[in-house]
């Protein structure tokens, strides 16, 4: 009901048939973000539960480095499109598309780890822990992004319905 409110339905059953997506993976697909929301809902909300809940969702935890994953995978296979859209004589930009959105993945895995600095072991600049929020080496902890993530957010999401 949901897809048919937002008109999705039709655009959907046509991705995975020209993808050859089976129906049960369409449905694993489109569920499994709203069954783990959830059920990560439920882990924060019992008490018996929480703390693993709140563990989940610690600086360099199963949650953070998980994002970080799926954020360099969407990088890999969009350097990959961009490079068959290229060989196949796409035009610069469709595959400069991919290349930007891939970089712009990569961009923000290396920003949820902190650029490495926690994995690696390296010391904060003392010119960074100055001017970011939690003392690392990231971009979007430094105090002039502080309180102006409303409009960064709504930014990417609308770019993101275009």
């Amino acid at each position: 009901m949901l897809l048919k409110i937002f008109n999705l339905q039709s655009s959907i059953e046509c991705s995975a048939e020209t993808y050859r997506i089976p129906s049960c993976i369409k449905s694993a697909i489109l569920l499994l973000p709203f069954i783990l929301m959830v059920l990560f809902a439920i882990l924060l909300l019992l008490p018996s539960t929480r703390s693993v809940g709140l563990w989940l969702l610690q600086e360099n935890h199963p949650i953070e480095l998980g994002t970080a994953f799926i954020l360099f995978a969407g990088c890999a296979v969009s350097m990959v499109r961009a490079v068959k859209i290229r060989k196949v004589g796409g035009t610069f930009i469709i595959y400069g598309f991919y290349i930007v959105f891939g970089m712009g993945l990569l961009f923000v895995a290396m920003e949820e780890l902190a650029w490495g600095q926690w994995l690696f072991g390296f010391e904060t600049p003392e010119a960074c822990k100055v001017i970011n929020r939690q003392g690392e080496t990231t971009l979007h902890n430094l105090v002039f992004f502080q309180g102006h993530s409303e409009f960064t957010r709504m930014t990417f999401g609308l770019g993101a319905l275009a």
